[in-house]
């Protein structure tokens, strides 16, 4: 059961604060292409908001499609990898929170984003395959519906009735 909560957990707190983090830096860096055109004005200036918006609706969607692989029985394949998955997430976290505060003012901090958009990319494209997998599966599991009976004669051979005809 606590595995199953951490899974949980984990799931929706890496992808969506990963991904959010991560478009941002995109929003950011498209806004600054843009006002190397000019000055910045409307839909542009909000870049860095909608990119972080849509990492975090997307991160949401991947939690899901992870949180759904990750608690599916102990010897379904492909549970481990959506666990190997989330772990990589997990320390990604965890790397992109202690570098910030340790090394603030470091040029590690300044690829940082970028790292992150790499692995949280690499790590959504892992879930998809990972989905498709199950789904493979499920399908290669299912039992198949039975077949239509064949045509049937509509008397049984070699059976007679009472008074000697055959059917």
């Amino acid at each position: 059961m606590f595995g199953r909560l951490a899974r949980l957990f984990l799931g929706l707190v890496c992808f969506p604060l990963l991904g959010a983090y991560s478009l941002r830096w995109v929003g950011g860096y498209l806004r600054d292409l843009v006002a190397l055109a000019g000055p910045v004005r409307g839909l542009p200036m909000y870049f860095d908001l909608i990119g972080a918006l849509a990492g975090l609706a997307l991160g949401l969607l991947l939690a899901v499609q992870i949180i759904g692989s990750t608690v599916q029985p102990e010897e379904s394949p492909v549970r481990p990898v959506g666990d190997n998955i989330l772990i990589v997430l997990a320390l990604t976290l965890l790397a992109d929170v202690v570098l910030t505060r340790v090394l603030p003012d470091s040029s590690v901090t300044d690829w940082l984003p970028v790292v992150t958009l790499v692995i949280w990319t690499a790590c959504a494209a892992a879930t998809m395959s990972l989905t498709h997998m199950r789904r493979d599966l499920r399908r290669q599991l299912a039992v198949p519906p039975p077949s239509p009976p064949g045509p049937q004669p509509m008397f049984p051979p070699d059976e007679t009735r009472e008074n000697g005809w055959r059917s």
